[in-house]
């Protein structure tokens, strides 16, 4: 059932939130080019051409226009229109694409001339007092790789991107940077985000021990090979280092498994309303009273414990709070937290738990 419910999954294409950042002549440029809008009839008497293409096929004809990716890519489908069979006139070819008389012309000029679609030439001139020179982009690129980061701890796989610290950002960095004078604000972070995969603040502040594991014995026989004298240390050790990053390859996969199994069971909870699928956490620890007095501080007796139950399907999150004695270690009552949910806030229609 699961191999199922993973095919699907890799079936589900991600979403990515559209940039909206930028020049306002940028984002413009973007939004008339998927914006075109169909025009009025032109009540043709001769070619009868809003007859002649129904309004599904109209629709269906803009909707692709309006899908194409760059301004040269539509000019090259209407120019390539010429060699259909389907005659209309000059007003229902501008309106069913929704496009000036002007652009028509264009087109019209461009193959009489060259005999091909006109390229797109804004923003191609070399008249550009303003623009920015190879000496300011290395001087920006050089001040921002100026600042120490470090990757991600808490990932399956290998990744480039570095974290900051969460004290810093975009603004500030630019703030430091002593030829902004010469370079804009927008300029100094279009190149941050286009030329370096970086990000503030660190993603998790827990890790696995496993990989603490590794990479602590890793960074020991690392030394350990440095320093080794002749050729059978060596390639003891370098198969020691091989042995455990075969190791540390399988626990990943293993974990990799494990959020491709939950990510298939919410999804295949999600077909049905009499299957629900949860997911249980203890939260931190919260000690009492919150003082910030010395004398207090060292006195608390009392933790409050919080018991998560995460619902995959619906996303919904419970909380059970449980108060005891800080020198009391003994384990919460995860039955009871389970009971109450399941009698108190699960629907009696749900009939299976995973």
């Amino acid at each position: 059932m699961l191999d199922e419910e993973c095919n699907v999954l890799r079936c589900e294409r991600s979403s990515k939130k559209r940039k909206t950042c930028g020049r306002i002549s940028e984002v413009n440029k973007k939004l008339n080019l998927r914006s075109h809008e169909e025009g009025e009839n032109c009540y043709c008497k001769r070619y009868k051409c809003f007859q002649v293409v129904n309004l599904e096929q109209r629709n269906n004809i803009l909707r692709d226009f309006n899908l194409l990716p760059t301004r040269d890519a539509q000019n090259l489908y209407l120019c390539g229109l010429s060699v259909i069979d389907v005659p209309i006139c000059f007003k229902a070819l501008m309106a069913i694409h929704g496009i000036t008389q002007q652009r028509l012309k264009t087109l019209k000029k461009s193959l009489q001339e060259t005999g091909h679609a006109p390229l797109d030439r804004r923003c191609k001139h070399s008249n550009r007092p303003r623009k920015l020179t190879a000496d300011i982009k290395k001087k920006a690129m050089e001040h921002v790789r100026l600042f120490r980061g470090r990757k991600s701890h808490y990932s399956l796989y290998e990744s480039s991107k570095l974290y900051l610290s969460e004290d810093l950002n975009v603004k500030r960095m630019y703030n430091m940077f002593q030829y902004k004078d010469s370079l804009s604000y927008e300029s100094y972070r279009t190149l941050f985000v286009n030329k370096f995969n970086i990000g503030f603040g660190y993603p998790r502040s827990d890790t696995c021990g496993n990989c603490d594991e590794f990479k602590a014995k890793l960074k020991g026989l690392e030394v350990d090979l440095k320093n080794a004298f002749n050729s059978e240390e060596k390639c003891v050790i370098e198969k020691k280092i091989r042995d455990l990053e075969t190791e540390n390859k399988v626990h990943k996969l293993k974990a990799e498994v494990f959020y491709r199994r939950k990510r298939a069971t919410r999804i295949y909870c999600q077909s049905s309303s009499i299957r629900e699928a949860i997911a249980m956490d203890y939260q931190k620890n919260l000690s009492m009273p919150n003082i910030t007095s010395n004398e207090t501080y060292y006195k608390r007796q009392l933790t409050v414990n919080l018991f998560n139950i995460h619902v995959l399907a619906s996303s919904d999150s419970y909380f059970f709070a449980t108060m005891r004695p800080l020198l009391k270690k003994e384990q919460m009552k995860c039955p009871t937290s389970l009971y109450l949910y399941r009698t108190q806030y699960e629907y009696q229609r749900v009939n299976n738990i995973l």
